[in-house]
C-alpha cells in the first residue's frame, strides 16, 4: 500500500468532513437566529396590537429567581459596632425590633429590614458622599456594588438598595444633612444572605410587557410607548425572621410607571 498517498487522502477526507460540519453548524446557527428574529418580530407585533410601542432592543433577556433572606441579627450588631468603632449595648424591644446604643451612635433595626441610625451629636462633614460611603462599607451594606451611586435629595442623599446585583424596589438609605453635618440616616436594606427558594426563572420581559399592555387595554387605558424597563425585586415580610424577594419588572411608560410581578404577570401602579 502507498502509505504517503493514503495518509494524504485521509487528511483530505478529514478536512472535507470538518468543512461539512462547519457548514452544518453555521446553517443551524443562522436558522436559530432567524427563528429568534421571527419570534421577536411576532412579539413586537402583539405588543403593538395591545397598544404598547416597544423597540426590540428593550426586550431584556435578564432573569432572576425568588429568594428568601433570613434575618441576620449578628450582622446588624456587627454593623452598629463598626459604626461606633467599639462595643454597643442591645435591647430587645419585642416584635422583631432591636435598639443598639454605642458611644457615638444609636440604631434601631426592625424585622422588615428597615432601620434608623442617629449620631449622639451631629457629625460635620465636608464630603458627605465619601463619608457616607466609608460608614456603609464598614457596616457591610451594598456588598454587590462596586461603588455607591448617591442621588441628591432635598434632605440630603439617597442610595438605592441592591440585592444580587439587582435593585430592591422602594428600598434604600436616606441621609439627612443639616448645615454641613449628618444628623441621621435610615431606610430599608436587608443584611442577611439571599437564598434561592425555587429554580423556576422569572417570566421574560416580553411576556410581562404583553401582560401589562393587555391588562391596561382591558381597563381602557392606552399603554403608549415603553421608555425604560428594569428588573429588580419586591420584598415582603413572610415571618418575623424572613423576607421574601420576588422578581418584578419596572416598566416606565410615557403614560406612567408600573411594576409587573415577573412570576405571575400581575401589575401594580406602586409597591407597598
Amino acid at each position: 500500500m502507498d502509505w504517503p498517498k493514503a495518509k494524504t487522502s485521509m487528511i483530505v477526507l478529514l478536512l472535507f468532513i470538518n468543512l461539512v460540519l462547519i457548514a452544518f453548524l453555521s446553517a443551524r446557527a443562522w436558522s436559530g437566529a432567524a427563528e429568534t428574529r421571527r419570534e421577536s418580530e411576532a412579539l413586537l407585533s402583539l405588543l403593538r396590537e395591545a397598544g404598547l410601542e416597544v423597540s426590540s432592543s428593550a426586550l431584556s433577556d435578564e432573569t432572576a429567581y425568588v429568594c428568601d433572606i433570613p434575618r441576620d441579627s449578628a450582622a446588624e450588631l456587627t454593623a452598629v459596632t463598626a459604626l461606633n468603632g467599639g462595643a454597643v449595648t442591645m435591647q430587645n424591644l419585642g416584635g422583631g425590633s432591636f435598639e443598639m446604643t454605642g458611644a457615638a451612635w444609636s440604631a434601631h433595626f426592625r424585622a422588615d429590614a428597615t432601620f434608623s441610625c442617629q449620631p449622639n451629636f451631629p457629625v460635620p462633614t465636608q464630603d458627605p458622599e465619601a463619608q457616607c460611603a466609608r460608614w456603609l462599607r464598614a457596616m457591610g451594606f451594598w456588598m454587590a456594588l462596586e461603588e455607591p451611586v448617591f442621588e441628591p435629595t432635598t434632605a440630603g442623599l439617597h442610595l438605592q438598595a441592591d440585592v444580587n446585583g439587582l435593585p430592591l424596589w422602594g428600598a434604600g438609605i436616606d441621609f439627612v444633612l443639616e448645615d454641613g453635618a449628618l444628623t441621621s440616616f435610615s431606610g430599608r436594606w436587608p443584611l442577611g444572605t439571599p437564598q434561592i427558594t425555587s429554580r423556576a426563572p422569572c417570566k421574560t420581559a416580553g411576556w410581562c410587557l404583553l401582560s401589562l399592555a393587555s391588562g391596561l387595554s382591558a381597563q381602557g387605558v392606552s399603554p403608549g410607548a415603553l421608555v425604560e424597563l428594569s428588573l429588580g425585586y419586591n420584598a415582603e415580610l413572610i415571618s418575623t425572621d424572613v423576607l421574601r424577594l420576588t422578581p418584578f419588572w419596572r416598566a416606565d411608560l410615557d403614560s406612567g410607571r408600573y411594576y409587573i410581578n415577573a412570576m405571575t404577570g400581575q401589575f401594580f401602579g406602586s409597591l407597598t
